[in-house]
């Protein structure tokens, strides 16, 4: 898992409003953060880590970047797709 790295986003008030989705979110990706900032003034939390659900990358490249699509259905979690934005 060491070389499948890479950098998420997940919104703040998520996290505030509704932590327990997040962890579901977290946990899906089997996500092991290494660095996470606050970017207050986007309203999101950066998490660059690892996990099985990303791309091999070479050691000593940037990570790259994924977008984590979420549907709910009656407030619950119903399908996350995970997608590695194009550079």
């Amino acid at each position: 898992m060491e070389k499948r790295k890479g950098k998420i986003y997940i919104d703040l008030d998520l996290v505030e409003k509704d932590w327990k989705s997040a962890k579901e979110i977290l946990d899906f990706l089997g996500f092991f953060p290494v660095r996470v900032e606050c970017l207050w003034a986007e309203g999101l939390l950066e998490m660059v880590g690892y996990s099985e659900k990303f791309d091999e990358v070479e050691a000593g490249l940037k990570p790259p970047v994924y977008d984590v699509n979420v549907s709910y259905e009656n407030g619950k979690i119903t399908q996350i797709k995970l997608s590695r934005r194009e550079e």
